[in-house]
């Protein structure tokens, strides 16, 4: 994920607003992917972030497009009787 080094980066050098910058890219760029929403909700390179509204308003958006997709999935797998 480009911009991902980028955030973690700027994060841990304390350079905040650097570091939402490439996470809001992140965010618009990412579909629903887990990974991504993963490394975003408990990447400890990001604790000096994770109480800017900014990362909330990411995080937030990120689980919900991770819901979205994974849902659509589920439904097209028991469609297909590929999951019960």
């Amino acid at each position: 994920m480009v911009g991902w080094i980028q955030c973690c980066s700027y994060s841990f050098l304390r350079e905040n607003e650097k570091a939402i910058d490439y996470l809001i890219k992140l965010k618009n760029r990412e579909s629903g992917c887990a990974l991504l929403f993963n490394l975003v909700k408990s990447h400890p390179a990001l604790d000096n972030i994770r109480n800017m509204p900014e990362y909330a308003d990411v995080l937030k958006d990120v689980e919900a497009k991770y819901l979205r997709d994974h849902n659509r999935v589920g439904k097209l797998l028991k469609e297909k009787d590929l999951l019960e």
